[in-house]
């Protein structure tokens, strides 16, 4: 059989070639990230807020309002009339500044200007909506005849609504236009202690009941952890031991020549005794007694005197002066001069005052009326107690050891066999490696540790089996609430309410509007050089 070559450069050029080939199917279609789940382009997000607004007021008539309306993208949300909306950096469009404003025209037309802003873009239109009025009064009549259990349904729908807007959907060129107009802004207001409710205004009776209080529901946050990967760290295992050569050593004593250990015996005899007297401290005994010296105290009488006043000096003060039994302040004038030094022009108007000081000697003598010696202010005088001198019996040992127990000790030699033991040999387990020696010996080798995981946010909790960590939020207050037929005011809820129509205020703005039109002149409009394609 011919053996054939294989080629091996021809196999690794074909593999390269896949290799290659995956990059390239990998750079022009890389995989999404999470930020492109939710992020979109402002038109797509225009187009979103547009088509929702238009369809919340073409679906139900009782949402078209009698006068204006705003919704701003927040209470949309809210509504779940939109999902949230974000820019193609994935952060939420202004909630606040986002909005749609209906305006009644009259009994037919609304118009409806749509308001988006996203990041540092944002735009707006104004369109129609026509509304087709029919009367179902002959529908319901007809109803009535025929079965009286709908009598009631119909009659409920008399002068009823239908809505509807013609949307098509074509390519076509738009041009911008901007004009300024005014901006009506309807608020309603209420006299001093009514509440204002819409276009009503109501005010509490006395009929209250205490508010509930309302909390969120309790749940659970969930984030990965974070994973710290393994490094090498050391490990230690004890040092295996092992019997030597033997020693024999003594527990007490030494061994002697004959090979036993010596030790000596204490034996126990009376100690001898001798009586000792003594006095406390500072005390003299003398015979069988202690003499005691004391000595009172108390507060020798003081007489004062003084010298004539001198003159001592003439002083120049900025505050004025009080006397001192010793010292006497003799008042010269004052005057005002400007002590400013800051800068030329600046002020700083200090007042001096002069006096001439004049001083005397203050004398004091001490003497004691009650007998005794002074000393500085006060008086000492003695007197001398006895008492019985101290005795008691002291133990000691004739070799001059201190008795125990008025015991002494005497020294007898005692011998018993020695013990013995053996030398060690120190060395470490399989794979270990040892530092050291003799009893220092330590044993230690490398080992690869485990990734561990961890909680980023200290609020959270690791679990070990899931790598996640988890939190807790328990309920929170969050406000108050009545029941059915009351009206909440701070914690209390009030029924059977006054109410009266609201005091109407009009605010007119003038503002500058910008729409898409695909007409090339639109009257009332001046037209700009921006243009854009659109389905509609």
């Amino acid at each position: 059989m011919e053996n054939k070559r294989i080629n091996w450069i021809k196999i690794g050029i074909e593999v390269l070639a896949v290799f290659v080939f995956i990059l390239l199917l990998v750079w022009l279609f890389p995989f999404g990230s999470k930020k492109d789940n939710k992020a979109s382009n402002f038109g797509d997000n225009f187009d979103k807020f547009r088509t929702s607004a238009r369809k919340y007021y073409t679906t139900d008539e009782d949402r078209l309002p009698n006068d204006t309306e705003k919704l701003t993208l927040q209470k949309m949300i809210d509504k779940k009339i939109v999902k949230s909306l974000y820019d193609k950096n994935g952060k939420a469009c202004d909630t606040e500044k986002s909005y749609v404003r209906i305006t009644k025209i009259n009994d037919n037309e609304y118009q409806l200007r749509v308001d988006l802003t996203c990041g540092n873009e944002s735009d707006y239109v104004l369109e129609t909506i026509k509304v087709d009025v029919k009367d179902d009064t002959n529908n319901n009549n007809n109803t009535n005849n025929n079965n009286n259990t709908n009598n009631t349904n119909n009659n409920n729908n008399n002068n009823s609504y239908k809505n509807t807007t013609t949307i098509a959907t074509t390519k076509l060129t738009q041009y911008r236009y901007y004009k300024k107009e005014i901006e009506k802004v309807t608020t309603y207001k209420c006299e001093e202690g009514w509440v204002l409710d819409g276009k009503t205004c109501s005010k509490m009776s006395d009929n209250k009941v205490a508010a509930t209080k309302k909390y969120s529901d309790e749940k659970t946050l969930t984030m990965d952890a974070t994973k710290v990967t393994g490094n090498t760290k050391t490990v230690y295992a004890d040092v295996i031991v092992t019997n030597g050569n033997p020693q024999y050593f003594c527990e007490k004593g030494t061994i002697g020549a004959d090979n036993k250990c010596h030790v000596n015996e204490q034996t126990y005899i009376n100690a001898k005794d001798k009586t000792v007297t003594w006095c406390n401290d500072g005390d003299t005994p003398e015979g069988n007694v202690c003499k005691h010296q004391t000595t009172e105290s108390y507060a020798a009488s003081v007489s004062t005197s003084y010298s004539d006043w001198k003159y001592s000096h003439s002083i120049d003060v900025t505050t004025t002066k009080a006397d001192t039994d010793t010292t006497k302040y003799s008042y010269k004038g004052a005057y005002a001069q400007n002590e400013c030094t800051k800068s030329p022009g600046c002020i700083n108007i200090v007042t001096h005052y002069k006096y001439d000081v004049y001083t005397r000697t203050k004398n004091e003598s001490y003497t004691c009326p009650n007998g005794g010696n002074p000393s500085g202010s006060m008086c000492y005088k003695g007197s001398t107690t006895t008492y019985e001198i101290h005795k008691r019996t002291d133990y000691y040992c004739e070799d001059g050891s201190t008795p125990v127990n008025k015991q002494c000790l005497v020294n007898k030699d005692k011998t018993y066999d020695p013990k013995v033991t053996y030398t060690k040999n120190y060395s470490c387990p399989k794979d270990y490696q040892s530092k050291g020696s003799g009893a220092s010996m330590v044993c230690y080798k490398a080992i690869k540790t485990d990734d561990t995981f961890y909680c980023a946010d200290t609020t959270y909790t690791l679990n070990a089996k899931t790598n996640k960590c988890y939190k807790k939020v328990p309920k929170e207050f969050i406000g108050y609430e009545c029941p059915t037929g009351y009206t909440l005011n701070g914690t209390m809820c009030y029924a059977n309410k006054q109410t009266v129509p609201a005091k109407k205020w009009t605010v007119c703005t003038i503002i500058t509007s910008y729409t898409w039109n695909s007409k090339t002149t639109l009257e009332g409009w001046t037209r700009t050089e921006e243009t854009r394609v659109i389905e509609i």
